[in-house]
């Protein structure tokens, strides 16, 4: 495999970089830049040829699946064939933030993101650069973490940019960009949701739907039969 060091450019996160970056994503070339969790190094999840690039550059085995971010569930279509009810409900609990949901893989997602799997794994990034660069772009995006397997991932602007000369195809000729955070602080990787959390949240939701079937029927027929009542004592008092 042809490799090459590649030049790396730190860029602001404002709007002459954003909207670069975003050009970038769109010609198929990489991004590095920050997530909520880790700084992700990112290529067009719909196209093939760019996120092969995420595994050269970073020397990961290609059985190793990709997680695809959008910024919400109006960009499902496509990259996932269907949004079983547990993933709509984790969505309206806990996106955007740093929660991967498992779902069935669509026909738009790259095969490269899959590693052979009919599923693919979808994230909705609360940090607003991740969310800026999606949507100037119109790209969902492949993101693992900006480092050369098997080194640490890097959680603060230093590390991103001292990892992302990565080795990469001879192809990506204009190199890895680094966007860092405004403020370069460490961020933290969050605990998975956990089943009694999912589980709480259902009861929760259960208990609500359970008092409105209980308390909307009297409460409807208790507004009705005053309805009626004003209207009798309107006819036979003012009238």
């Amino acid at each position: 495999m042809n490799r090459m060091k590649m030049k790396t450019e730190i860029l602001p996160a404002e709007g002459e970089a954003i909207a670069k970056a975003a050009d970038l994503l769109r010609r198929g070339e990489l991004v590095a830049l920050p997530t909520e969790t880790v700084y992700g190094i990112a290529a067009d999840a719909r196209n093939g040829a760019a996120v092969a690039k995420i595994f050269v550059a970073k020397g990961r085995p290609q059985d190793n699946p990709l997680i695809v971010h959008v910024t919400g569930p109006e960009m499902l279509p496509g990259l996932v064939s269907e949004v079983p009810e547990r993933a709509q409900l984790l969505m309206a609990a806990f996106c955007p933030g740093p929660l991967t949901i498992i779902m069935p893989r669509g026909p738009e997602v790259a095969a490269e993101c899959c590693a052979g799997l009919d599923t693919v794994g979808i994230r909705m990034p609360s940090h607003p650069v991740a969310r800026a660069v999606i949507a100037q772009s119109g790209c969902a995006f492949a993101a693992p973490s900006a480092n050369p397997a098997p080194e640490a991932e890097p959680t603060r602007v230093l590390d991103a940019s001292a990892r992302a000369p990565l080795s990469g195809a001879a192809a990506a000729d204009e190199g890895t960009r680094v966007i860092p955070a405004r403020r370069p602080a460490p961020v933290r990787q969050p605990a998975p949701v956990e089943d009694e959390e999912y589980e709480e949240y259902e009861d929760n939701r259960d208990s609500v739907a359970e008092a409105l079937i209980r308390w909307v029927p009297p409460i409807t027929a208790i507004l009705c039969a005053a309805i009626a009542l004003c209207g009798f004592v309107y006819y036979q008092f003012v009238l």
